[in-house]
């Protein structure tokens, strides 16, 4: 079970003077005053990103041979950009493109879904990744924050974790258990009880948060669609009967 959070096509983008093609990107916003941030892959999997405007020029940010990253950004703290090395190594930047790396963590999970990042102007950057064990950490606040354990054990080991973060609800933090597919989640706080969003089958899923509506959840079962809003105890609403899905929310 692999989380698609990246829309994967092979497109084709201008980078300098040059058309390169890209395996993957990620775009991130968080409303109101936030500039438009875009990062993607290029063909060797160096990572780029632009800020500001959709014309804006591309910057080299890692690579190359990145095996996987993600972006967020907020209007205080400014771009969130985190990627893992060949090493399994996650290292992270915030408030510009050009900012120092800082290394993060070591013994992550090289694969698609085993980092994710957010933002918002009272938390500060979230951060949550899984190690080679399928225990999942974060940190919230800072980059130098240190980690917290969120979820581990041999039985419950994840397979993917997504976050978000609002201003009024704090981290969102969600994770499928690779073992059987079970989907969980916290909100609030980094200590937060776990609560079990989906018994079983879960396929793909995405998540995001904003102050005024809470919590917004979406997973795929392997047949339909499923979304849920404003609690983490709300009710599942059917959304669509759909063969082959690519989820995406925003709040």
């Amino acid at each position: 079970m692999t989380l698609r959070r990246l829309l994967y096509v092979f497109v084709l983008v201008l980078l300098g003077s040059a058309w390169l093609p890209l395996a993957s990107a990620q775009a991130a916003t968080s409303g109101g005053s936030t500039p438009p941030l875009i990062a993607a892959w290029d063909g060797s999997a160096n990572v780029w990103a632009k800020q500001g405007s959709l014309t804006a020029a591309w910057t080299e940010e890692y690579g190359p041979s990145t095996p996987y990253f993600a972006v967020a950004s907020d209007p205080t703290n400014g771009p969130l950009i985190a990627v893992i090395d060949s090493s399994g190594n996650v290292w992270a930047k915030e408030g510009s493109l050009t900012a120092p790396w800082v290394e993060e963590f070591s013994g992550a999970e090289s694969a698609t879904g085993s980092v994710s990042v957010a933002s918002d102007p009272t938390n500060g950057p979230l951060i949550a990744v899984i190690d080679t064990h399928g225990n999942v950490w974060a940190k919230e606040g800072s980059l130098t924050a240190p980690w917290v354990e969120e979820y581990s054990g041999a039985s419950v080991a994840a397979g993917d974790v997504a976050v978000a973060s609002d201003a009024t609800n704090g981290p969102l933090i969600v994770v499928s258990d690779r073992n059987n597919d079970n989907l969980y989640a916290k909100e609030g706080s980094l200590t937060s009880a776990w609560v079990e969003e989906v018994a079983s089958g879960t396929v793909y899923f995405a998540v995001a948060s904003d102050p005024t509506n809470g919590p917004l959840v979406a997973e795929f079962d392997g047949s339909n669609v499923w979304a849920k809003e404003g609690s983490l105890t709300a009710a599942w609403t059917e959304e669509r009967t759909i063969a082959t899905p690519f989820l995406a929310v925003a709040g």
